[in-house]
């Protein structure tokens, strides 16, 4: 007869706790730099070689750099060549740069700059684009007062626009518009702020690529305006996940900067502070269009 021995029962194992998955690393902005430095060098690079060129064909030796200066400011031919050679040397920087500093994702370059190939939303443009125009309203009418009549860049610009002939006036808008508009957009708005936002979040990442495109235009008048813009036109980027609306709505109001310039008379002091209060209205308004339009569709962006 055989005794069998007592059952011994299997220890309990206690569950496994379950392991927190590490949080996800945030991407280096290092590169986004590198080819902010390089955009900026190639474009001081070619603001010298159009400068040279326009000394050399000066026909007057020995003329004061100040009077040079005033008169290349005067020359649309001089003003149409240093915008061509700024938007080259921001397509080159945005064409080699990634490339160099960073990972490009599956989808190619697009993905990185945030252009969306779905059909263009023209409601959300013309929202963005009245919202475009109310921060100029809000910061060039100010800026009057405080420093008198403009006399930097902007108000180059707009005597170009006024004197300049049919054809150079075209090549004004294409460069000074359609390219301008484009090409900043994708450097500032879908490259820079993109991963700057990865990085540090909604906040941070729109207020600094915005005081870099305000330092990009090197003139208190125009960077004051560029940092305003840069910042509406941030908060719509992150809104309607896409570079592609802002970078119309760019397109267009430089567009109509040049024409109004041209075109219309300008309006006297007494009526400007009219386009403050206006201003305010016409932004505060955009901004709570393009709120409820993007609702259903806004995906929160990663926040510090």
């Amino acid at each position: 007869m055989s005794i069998e021995p007592p059952a011994v029962e299997p220890e309990s194992v206690p569950p496994a706790e379950p392991v927190a998955a590490p949080p996800p690393s945030r991407p280096q902005v290092s590169g986004v730099f590198g080819v902010l430095i390089i955009a900026q060098l190639l474009i001081l690079a070619s603001g010298c070689v159009v400068g040279l060129f326009y000394v050399a064909g000066s026909p007057e030796p020995g003329v004061t750099r100040e009077v040079l200066t005033a008169r290349m400011m005067a020359d649309p031919q001089f003003l149409i060549m240093a915008l061509l050679g700024t938007q080259v040397a921001m397509a080159l920087a945005l064409w080699k740069g990634p490339r160099a500093f960073e990972t490009i994702p599956p989808g190619g370059l697009a993905p990185r700059l945030g252009w969306s190939d779905e059909p263009i939303r023209w409601l959300e443009v013309l929202v963005v684009l009245a919202g475009t125009w109310a921060c100029g309203a809000l910061v060039i009418v100010p800026l009057r007062f405080l420093r008198g009549p403009s006399t930097g860049a902007l108000a180059t610009f707009a005597k170009t626009s006024a004197e300049t002939s049919p054809l150079q006036f075209a090549m004004l808008v294409l460069v000074g518009a359609v390219c301008a508009g484009l090409l900043e957009e994708l450097l500032f708005r879908g490259f820079t702020q993109r991963r700057l936002i990865e990085r540090w979040g909604v906040g941070v990442g729109v207020g600094v690529t915005s005081f870099i495109f305000a330092l990009w235009h090197f003139d208190v008048e125009q960077s004051l305006y560029a940092f305003v813009v840069g910042v509406w036109l941030g908060l719509a980027a992150v809104r309607t996940g896409t570079t592609v609306t802002g970078a119309f709505a760019h397109i267009l109001n430089n567009a109509w900067s040049f024409v109004a310039h041209r075109f219309l008379s300008t309006q006297p002091d007494e009526v400007e502070p009219l386009f403050v209060g206006v201003g305010a209205v016409v932004l505060a308004t955009s901004a709570w269009t393009l709120w409820r339009l993007t609702a259903a569709r806004y995906t929160r962006m990663p926040s510090a």
